[in-house]
């Protein structure tokens, strides 16, 4: 799995900090226990000494039983005399041990030589922060979806906006839910200020809150993304494309608005298909109708957008120009 340097740059001092600010807070502490019980400090300087020279005696592969088992004798008696001075004082008995926020790695991101868990989630959550979706939904929740912009009035096809809209809310909701037992994708079709791009977000923010490797750009981004890795292939753009294929859910945003060629034809259908074979999720949203997309990217592609996607239709009247007349 593959980020961008600045994203892996940034972590890398989150976690880093993570660190400072527990050797900070453990000084703090150990200040503390020393003024309200002296005799702490004299145990803990003991307690140091006992287990350098235990490591180093055990390093050897010579060392003599005895000597092992008496210093560890040793280093348990002074564990239990600071666990009871710790008990005197009113203190727990990992007061004066190291908190970190993650015990798998202690806060080193890597388990050996394995990415940790946790490592991987700020990693996800950031590249998602410094996404352009997130600084332009910066309030994106399911709760805050207002169905109050959408007409209940029935439309040209007898059912409301509202309704229609109800039923998009809970095909977002059931995406999430679902998630990690598979099924389609889904395709967002509908004219632009209808709330595609923002629950979008909704999901986006949803999922990366459970885990899951969500990546986020409009069509532009990404098919200029795909064109520099073709026409001037670097261990960057190769990192660039290597996200697009492999995160769990890929979210193209605006479909149709780029300008299209015979080389954004092609690596759209790759794109998909890719995604496709792998069983990976997508969500991609268009103002553009089927029948667009058809005469824009071929009816190949169309077809599979038909048969692998769950078309999601926004209608309803632009909310920022509702916004605009109310004052909001």
């Amino acid at each position: 799995m593959s980020f961008d340097p600045s994203v892996i740059h940034k972590v890398n001092e989150i976690f880093e900090k993570r660190r400072l600010d527990a050797a900070d807070a453990l000084e703090a502490r150990r200040a503390e226990a020393f003024a309200a019980v002296p005799e702490l400090r004299d145990i803990c300087l003991q307690l140091r000494a006992v287990s350098a020279e235990l490591v180093g005696l055990t390093a050897r592969g010579d060392a003599d039983p005895d000597s092992v088992g008496s210093l560890r004798r040793r280093h348990g008696e002074l564990m239990q005399k600071r666990r009871e001075l710790l008990d005197g004082a009113g203190l727990p008995p990992d007061y004066l041990e190291i908190k970190r926020v993650c015990p798998l790695c202690g806060d080193n991101g890597f388990v050996g030589s394995e990415m940790c868990r946790c490592y991987l989630a700020e990693l996800r959550r950031y590249a998602y922060m410094t996404s352009p979706l997130a600084a332009s939904q910066p309030d994106a929740d399911f709760s805050a979806f207002d169905l109050g912009f959408y007409s209940a009035e029935p439309d040209g096809t007898g059912i409301s906006p509202r309704r229609r809209m109800e039923e998009t809310l809970s095909a977002c909701r059931r995406f999430c839910e679902n998630f990690s037992d598979g099924g389609n994708s889904l395709l967002f079709v509908g004219p632009t200020g209808l709330g595609k791009t923002f629950l979008s977000a909704c999901i986006a923010r949803e999922l990366l809150g459970r885990g899951v490797d969500v990546v986020y750009d409009t069509a532009h981004g990404i098919f200029s993304a795909l064109e520099r890795d073709r026409f001037s292939h670097t261990e960057q753009t190769q990192a660039a494309v290597d996200r697009l294929l492999s995160c769990e859910l890929l979210i193209i945003d605006d479909l149709g608005s780029e300008f299209v060629t015979a080389f954004t034809v092609s690596a759209l259908y790759f794109l998909i298909n890719h995604r496709l074979l792998s069983s990976s999720r997508m969500i991609i949203s268009t103002n553009c109708e089927l029948s667009e997309l058809e005469k824009l990217y071929s009816a190949r592609i169309t077809s599979r957008l038909i048969d692998k996607f769950d078309l999601c239709r926004f209608c309803g009247e632009d909310i920022r120009l509702q916004k605009r007349r109310r004052g909001m």
